[in-house]
């Protein structure tokens, strides 16, 4: 049986956000661990033009620059 893969399951939700676009789900993903999961948050972000997320993208490039 194979182990659940936290960061793969999250890059499916954010699948799912592309749809149905929402910024307070996106913003959690920001702050995730796992750089691919917020790289993909910040893209769709950026693709609808979500701009009340822009002090969280700021926040999520500083966080996994350091």
């Amino acid at each position: 049986m194979r182990r659940r893969d936290p960061t793969e399951e999250a890059l499916n939700a954010l699948s799912e956000l592309r749809r149905q676009p929402d910024p307070e789900p996106l913003r959690a993903f920001l702050s995730n661990r796992s750089n691919l999961v917020a790289a993909k948050a910040a893209k769709i972000a950026g693709d609808l033009g979500i701009v009340e997320l822009v002090p969280d993208l700021a926040a999520a490039f500083h966080r996994l620059m350091a």
